[in-house]
């Protein structure tokens, strides 16, 4: 973690760090209302992924790093690590996906399985379960990752160990503990099949759902 009374100085230092190119302007931006106390304005709400306590802020200033900066004591505190390789605790990750429910109210969660808990699980009004054969998903979890991160997923990058981890975890999920999970849940639960088209799915989700708020309403 760097202390940073002078911004002129860690964008100096930035620089060096990067040996490449950055959004200066953001940056800039970002750097500047912390200096000064000030929140940031709405619009950068997609850089800027308020954490679970006061103080604390994540900002993206490129596509693959994370500026995490601290203001404590009036001295502003930053250091930049690559993102996709901070690892959270369980309750971290539910503190988190709480705080952002409480603000937002209307959210989707992606997920192998989507217990996180009472608490989480009450909230949510509708579900899609969409089942897949596992070479099927592994091979679409392997394209999206390349998509995404390209060769730091390869062996050689720092993302290799993390990828081969996740894989190997979505891998050893059953089935059965997913339906049972899904059994659970008092909200309605629309199943789909993972091998349709995205349009074909999504025209009878949409279906689906509008008839259950039409239940809902009557």
């Amino acid at each position: 973690m760097m202390k940073i009374n002078r911004t002129s100085r860690f964008k100096k230092e930035y620089r060096q760090m990067m040996k490449r190119g950055y959004d200066s302007k953001l940056f800039e931006y970002v750097v500047g209302e912390l200096a000064n106390g000030r929140p940031l304005a709405e619009k950068y709400n997609d850089h800027a992924l308020k954490g679970s306590f006061e103080g604390f802020r994540e900002c993206h200033i490129q596509p693959d790093w994370l500026l995490i900066y601290i203001v404590e004591n009036d001295v502003l505190m930053l250091t930049l690590t690559r993102t996709y390789t901070i690892e959270r605790t369980r309750e971290e990750s539910l503190d988190l996906m709480l705080a952002d429910i409480e603000k937002y109210c209307s959210f989707v969660i992606s997920a192998v399985i989507g217990d996180f808990g009472e608490e989480i699980s009450s909230t949510y009004t509708f579900a899609v379960f969409i089942s897949a054969p596992l070479e099927t998903r592994i091979e679409r979890i392997k394209q999206r990752a390349y998509g995404q991160h390209g060769e730091r997923i390869r062996e050689g990058g720092d993302m290799y160990e993390q990828h081969l981890k996740f894989v190997d975890f979505v891998a050893s999920r059953s089935l059965l503990r997913i339906e049972e999970w899904a059994e659970t849940l008092v909200c309605p639960v629309i199943h789909v099949d993972g091998t349709k088209s995205i349009s074909e799915n999504t025209k009878m989700v949409v279906e689906k759902y509008l008839h259950i708020l039409s239940v809902d309403n009557e």
